[in-house]
């Protein structure tokens, strides 16, 4: 599928616009803050000769998937990769790669280990939640923390 893209002379921009929870917005919520963020997607636009798309591409907890990141290098194609902590530690091969084309590869947080952002339910979609704000907090900075003991760029 990316071959058609890259064949089209298509080229996939990701970029999204995050605020760090110390910057963001405040809103009252019983006797917590609540911080509210919309996240904003800017794509480039690319012209007659060069139409784009953009993805998404989380690396949450698995293996890497050589068949996209290859095509992503070999093709040139920019990405913007949201990784966990939990990630880049089971992934040292995929992280020398993303480290080893900085040109091509914007790595940005996705938590220390892939914990749902929410504080007023304990569990989503089955899975344990935050539950606090300052846990939410902790998530985010252990996934900044973990790019950053890689020698990665702080994400934004």
């Amino acid at each position: 599928m990316f071959q058609k893209f890259s064949a089209a002379g298509a080229a996939l921009l990701f970029t999204v616009g995050i605020a760090c929870a110390n910057d963001m917005a405040s809103k009252e919520h019983g006797s917590e803050t609540v911080t509210i963020v919309e996240p904003q997607l800017h794509i480039k636009p690319g012209g007659a000769a060069a139409p784009q798309v953009a993805l998404t591409l989380d690396a949450c907890m698995g293996k890497t998937d050589h068949r996209i990141l290859d095509v992503l290098v070999k093709d040139r194609i920019p990405a913007t990769i949201f990784v966990t902590g939990r990630w880049i530690k089971q992934n040292a091969e995929a992280v020398a790669v993303l480290k080893a084309h900085p040109d091509l590869f914007d790595v940005e947080n996705h938590g220390a280990m892939h914990v749902p952002a929410i504080t007023n339910m304990p569990l989503m979609y089955g899975i344990k939640t935050a539950g606090s704000l300052d846990a939410v907090r902790k998530e985010i900075e252990g996934g900044a923390e973990a790019i950053t003991a890689e020698g990665m760029p702080k994400p934004l």
